[in-house]
């Protein structure tokens, strides 16, 4: 019986010389071709081949995630990876997804027919090219299973050098602490790095590490005595791709040439599309990506460098070490000692790499902006560094521009063109849109994705769409207003309870929800209530505007502007009073499951709550220090954060409390209960 076989290649001139090549061959047959992952998995649920050859760099989804789809849903068939890719990442990615083989694109036409009988036969087969003994070993490693015998090959001194690379330490600092020349380090690291089977630094501590070879460093308390400041994770979690999302090839392509560039900058208001547009590009590319989700208490410097780091040891684990000892300090060291501390730690990592900083206008302390200014006035040769913003930050964008170091995605490039509109009406609402209703709905909406989303949702299942498409009338964020409301009322209400009472959290689960839902506090019962857990799989299968932030689909957030919707909506149909409730339930929740110190927690509507509980937790927290007479400065090295971060909340604490200094917010602080009186 002939071997069925599956083509996977972005490019059609590939495909068609691989399909001449494998249908010459006796016992070989080529039931179908796909240009990306997508079609792949879809094309392998369909056909059943033997074998799959499978590109890696490829538009959407990419061959890594497509093999790992296929192999979970069909163990029996054999993915051969064809990838111009040598680099041992992408070898580790193939084969760590499934993949049997790995054949390199500059191989011998040979060379793959004999890896595709060679995976029907049940063996693991891989070009010469690749040096088999390093991936083996490699692999093993990975796997925490490193032969003993390797470990045992590691002398007394060569153990102790591995040690102290793995701590982040240089050449010339292992030199000094070991006392011997720099050139007996570079030897002994070498050496180490040959057992081992591995080529830079990096992934020597990474293998040292998960092989067990070096004992993990105490991390509960730094020498410095400042504890690392808590990470959430799940903000280090790049966004889900909805399944309807529509792939705009101009754009990333646009975004591929520019990582030549150190710096990609989209700036554009809400509901344009940035983060889906960063998270479809990262997703397609072969280098390793690492994403960062900021927010309004990342601005000072301790905290943004810190979720900085973290997201970078994502991909590997033993960067920055030298810059978080500085973290680690009790005093932080000039944001110049900073940036070069952070650059030196960036030319450590041979691997080239994307770091996405999503909702970048959230920060606004000039020590954060003068850091990141600093970093691409000198820019590292492995990080491309991607900024998400809804405004331009205050860093040297025109200078770069002059160099050609940036490249920008703005409104202009973001709005969706008259044949996108068409594909992606006709994708969401399940039938043809003609072209002159498709440009109706540019003019109204002015190529804005989300209210492009909305009317999708409110058309959904009309007869009447073009009439409908004609009706809407003004600027399109009063279309907004509008389809927002027209979508709410068209669900129901237990579905509409939970959706709008969401929106109080930046980030909500369906235990949460369902601790905070007021007919469920109230004890309500009938009436077609729901639990949470039936909300937050509606919400997922009707893909309304939410994105998963873990791997388990626990913890979801609202894209920005339909959040700041719903709570339009919220204070149109609640009191002030079943507002402070929901608060104080999901106060109670938080404390249950200890998640307080987390920042996860409920933000108050401005505007519709008491000015005491308008005050964030940090404000909570400074209000017995300033009741102490603490000046900013003890305050700020008390709470281990800047001084400007500081002068920050105080102006935050005077608005809210509507007072205009210390003593007075002090005496509104004991009237409204937030201290004790004197």
């Amino acid at each position: 019986m002939d071997t069925t076989v599956l083509l996977i290649d972005d490019h059609v001139v590939m495909r068609r010389g691989l399909r001449l090549l494998l249908e010459e061959e006796q016992g070989m047959c080529v039931v179908g071709e796909a240009g990306n992952g997508q079609e792949a998995v879809d094309l392998a649920e369909k056909l059943s081949p033997d074998v799959v050859v499978m590109d890696i760099t490829m538009p959407g989804l990419n061959g890594v995630e497509a093999t790992r789809r296929i192999i979970s849903a069909h163990p029996q068939t054999k993915v051969v990876a064809l990838s111009i890719h040598a680099g041992k990442r992408f070898v580790q990615d193939m084969l760590q997804a499934g993949a049997a083989g790995y054949v390199l694109k500059e191989s011998t036409s040979e060379d793959l027919v004999e890896g595709i009988r060679a995976v029907v036969r049940g063996e693991v087969y891989l070009s010469a090219s690749i040096t088999g003994v390093v991936v083996s070993q490699y692999m093993r490693a990975l796997s925490g299973q490193l032969a003993p015998a390797s470990d045992a090959e590691l002398t007394p001194s060569e153990r102790e050098t591995l040690r102290l690379i793995t701590e982040g330490n240089s050449a010339k600092q292992i030199a000094s602490v070991l006392r011997v020349s720099l050139k007996t380090i570079e030897a002994t690291r070498r050496r180490i790095m040959r057992k081992l089977g591995v080529n830079s630094v990096a992934e020597l501590a990474e293998v040292a590490r998960k092989a067990d070879l070096v004992e993990e460093a105490a991390a509960d308390t730094p020498a410095g005595g400042k504890t690392s400041y808590p990470i959430v994770a799940t903000k280090l979690h790049r966004p889900a791709m909805a399944s309807d999302i529509l792939p705009r090839a101009r754009l990333l392509d646009k975004l591929n040439e520019g990582r030549q560039h150190p710096l990609t900058l989209i700036s554009a208001p809400a509901g344009y599309g940035k983060s889906t547009l960063a998270s479809c590009w990262v997703a397609a590319c072969d280098c390793p990506n690492v994403w960062v989700s900021l927010d309004k208490d990342d601005g000072d410097p301790r905290v943004f460098l810190s979720y900085f780091l973290a997201a970078i040891r994502t991909a590997f684990p033993a960067a920055g070490q030298k810059t978080q000892a500085l973290l680690d300090a009790a005093e932080l060291p000039p944001v110049s000692v900073l940036a070069r501390y952070l650059l030196n730690d960036l030319d450590e990592i041979d691997d080239p790499f994307i770091l996405v900083l999503d909702d970048y206008d959230h920060i606004h302390e000039r020590a954060v902006h003068d850091l990141l200014a600093g970093l691409l006035a000198h820019p590292s040769q492995t990080m491309h560094l991607a900024l998400l913003t809804r405004r331009d930050p205050p860093l040297p964008i025109s200078t770069l521009r002059a160099r050609g170091q940036v490249t920008e995605i703005r409104v202009a490039d973001l709005r969706f063109t008259a044949a996108e509109i068409a594909a992606f009406m006709a994708q969401m609402v399940k039938i043809p849109v003609d072209d002159a209703t498709a440009a109706i709905l540019g003019e109204k909406t002015e190529g804005w994705v989300t209210g492009l989303r909305l009317a999708a949702l409110f058309l959904r299942d009309r007869k009447d769409l073009d009439q409908m498409v004609r009706n809407l009338r003004g600027s399109f964020r009063y279309i907004a207003d509008y389809l927002i409301a027209e979508v709410i009322s068209g669900q129901p209400p237990a579905i509409t309870s939970y959706m709008i009472e969401a929106s109080l959290f930046d980030r909500f689960c369906a235990p949460l929800c369902e601790a905070v839902h007021a007919q469920a506090a109230e004890g309500a019962q009938g009436g077609g209530e729901i639990e949470a857990q039936e909300f937050i799989k509606w919400m997922e299968k009707a893909n309304i505007f939410v994105v998963p932030l873990d791997e388990q689909h626990h913890w979801f957030r609202y894209h920005r502007l339909f959040r700041q919707l719903l709570q339009g909506q919220l204070k149109q149909l609640l009191t002030h009073e079943e507002i402070a409730a929901m608060h104080t339930r999901a106060d109670a929740w938080f404390a249950q499951h200890g998640l307080a110190d987390e920042g996860i927690e409920p933000r108050s509507l401005q505007g519709e709550l008491s000015a005491g509980q308008l005050l964030t937790r940090r404000e909570l927290e400074l209000l017995p220090l300033l009741a102490e007479g603490l000046s900013n400065k003890d305050i700020a090295r008390e709470l281990h954060i800047a001084t400007e971060t500081i002068k920050t909340h105080l102006h935050s604490i005077y608005q809210k409390l509507g007072v205009a200094g210390r003593g007075i917010a002090l005496r509104k602080a004991r009237e409204l209960g937030l201290l004790p009186g004197d």
